[in-house]
């Protein structure tokens, strides 16, 4: 017999969003971690470079995924609003437009991400073999963002190509 929390896990409906307290600030691989309480464990919660040591609650989402034993675990992670209803800023000099990334795409090649990690158009948190990575950059991509910058690539088949064909023929200019 499963429990709600196991329901809501194996659900694919949207991960559970709460709020946690803050019982400390740590170190985790060199990066910082908040420590929080969550029905008596302690787990790890990314910090993010903007957010101030003094949290004393962060909202955070309840993850269900596999760790490398294969084994299920549950994460917690930072609830991070959808990327309209934040405020946009530019990544090392690029715009979170398609357009601009589509441009930035088409000199660079990129290959499927074996690891979780964060979006670097819309800052969204992607599970193991869910993302891409640029080639020769830092720069991670979602399955969504990505599929948006190759739509926004493609020509459209609707569209009349306004272009004359030549087709040019030698005439005359033949030797005896």
């Amino acid at each position: 017999m499963k429990t709600n929390m196991e329901k809501i896990l194996d659900s694919k409906r949207k991960p559970l969003t709460f709020n946690v307290n803050v019982i400390r600030v740590d170190e985790y691989n060199g990066f910082p971690v908040f420590v929080v309480n969550y029905n008596g464990k302690e787990y790890r919660v990314w910090k993010m470079p903007e957010q101030p040591d003094d949290l004393k609650t962060l909202t955070c989402e309840l993850h269900k995924t596999k760790g490398a034993d294969g084994k299920p675990i549950t994460v917690l992670r930072q609830f991070q609003p959808k990327p309209g209803s934040r405020k946009q800023h530019k990544m090392n000099q690029l715009s979170n437009s398609i357009g601009s990334w589509a441009g930035f795409m088409e000199t660079h090649k990129w290959h499927r991400y074996g690891n979780e990690g964060r979006c670097s158009r819309c800052g969204s948190f992607f599970e193991v073999k869910r993302g891409w990575r640029i080639d020769l950059t830092d720069k991670l991509l979602c399955d969504d963002c990505r599929k948006m910058i190759a739509d926004f690539k493609k020509p459209d088949p609707k569209k009349k190509k306004n272009y004359v064909k030549i087709i040019s023929t030698p005439m005359g200019n033949k030797m005896r």
